[in-house]
């Protein structure tokens, strides 16, 4: 778990980022907050990753294969808010523990944030990405949700 904790810490203070102009202009996604990601929101009838902003703003944050691999996490856990963030959980059914990402949106000012975290018999590998500040910005209760995970 130690050398867990220290490469999450490494990552989490290096992780990629993009100018920090470089923020979303994000419709309002209240409607998602306690509801799936994956759910149909009236009146656009979209999920809340296929929405034009969103899906723009993944494709230029996360690298194909990424990207891929978050289109194959089908479970999820309902949206829902801390502080002015909205997190997003998805994993790979059946793996869980092993194969998730968490999504974070600031309400705010539009940053978006990407974890993932992968762990299998050869390696343990944990990703971050963000279109704006490194991870570390964080406040501890948003940051404590994926490092929370990293043990289960």
């Amino acid at each position: 778990m130690k050398k867990i904790a220290s490469s999450f810490i490494f990552l989490a203070l290096s992780g990629a980022w993009l100018p920090s102009h470089a923020v979303l202009a994000l419709p309002d996604l209240s409607d998602w907050i306690g509801k799936y990601p994956s759910d149909r929101i009236a009146p656009s009838g979209r999920t809340m990753l296929s929405i034009p902003e969103i899906k723009a703003a993944l494709g230029q944050l996360l690298p194909r294969h990424e990207l891929k691999t978050l289109s194959e996490f089908d479970v999820e856990t309902p949206v829902r808010r801390t502080g002015g963030y909205l997190i997003v959980e998805k994993c790979r059914p059946h793996e869980c523990s092993a194969d998730f990402a968490v999504l974070v949106f600031s309400e705010p000012d539009g940053r978006l944030w990407v974890a993932l975290f992968n762990r299998s018999k050869e390696r343990v590998s944990s990703r971050f990405y963000g279109n704006s500040d490194d991870w570390s910005v964080l406040p501890d209760d948003v940051k404590s949700v994926f490092s929370t995970r990293l043990g289960s």
